[in-house]
């Protein structure tokens, strides 16, 4: 691993729906792991129970949010802007 690279992380999903930082032994939420991920790790997402990659399944829900969210921040500067 390079110098630059910052480390894989494995992140389990317990059917309660919290996630469990297994490398930092701690919870987190979708946002820690969203930022995370703007941070340059490589996250994985699994199924606690069954073991199954559910990585690509909240990729999209964190890519959702994060373009709501700039939709929601455009929004706020027409109108500062308009005023």
């Amino acid at each position: 691993m390079s110098e630059t690279e910052k480390p894989s992380l494995t992140i389990h999903r317990y059917s309660s729906r919290k996630f469990y930082n297994k490398d930092t032994k701690e919870f987190v939420t979708l946002d820690d792991i969203s930022r995370l991920i703007r941070a340059g790790h490589s996250v994985t997402i699994l199924d606690k129970k069954t073991g199954e990659d559910i990585t690509n399944q909240y990729l999209l829900t964190i890519i959702s949010e994060f373009e709501g969210q700039g939709e929601q921040r455009s929004e706020e500067h027409t109108s500062e802007l308009q005023s």
